[in-house]
């Protein structure tokens, strides 16, 4: 019997990044490559870096100086089916004092699409903000 849980949505840690970078990854893949959008030699291209080593730690550096300000939404998404949880999305908006909030990143891979991920995600993000301001 296949055990999927449900997203729980916390907010990311800089231990996220590598996880959090390939969902990232895996969402523009699955979204943006298509004959009347970008190639995936493109993607990989732009991506490669990314997922590197150093990519992946100069993300969890900025995971960590976003944790210290209170206007940035930095969060993921998990599910656990069986294996222990497993970081399938991610979010990133901006909700400064002034000026416009803004949802800046906003990906769930494509093996957690359908599971409530992006809308667990999207909910989390709203719920930091004024919905009172633009």
């Amino acid at each position: 019997m296949e055990v999927r849980s449900a997203p729980v949505v916390r907010p990311m840690h800089p231990e996220d990044a590598g996880a959090a970078r390939r969902a990232q990854y895996e969402g523009w893949r699955d979204t943006y490559v298509r004959p009347d959008g970008v190639s995936a030699a493109w993607l990989e291209e732009v991506w490669r870096p990314r997922l590197s080593e150093t990519g992946i730690a100069e993300f969890a550096a900025e995971v960590a100086e976003g944790q210290h300000c209170p206007s940035v939404v930095q969060l993921v998404a998990e599910v656990d089916d069986g294996a222990g949880p497993e970081v399938v999305g991610l979010a990133i908006g901006l909700a400064p004092e002034d000026g416009p909030q803004e949802l800046r990143v906003l990906y769930v891979a494509h093996r957690a699409r359908g599971r409530g991920a992006g809308s667990a995600l999207m909910d989390a993000v709203l719920a930091r903000m004024d919905p009172a301001r633009p």
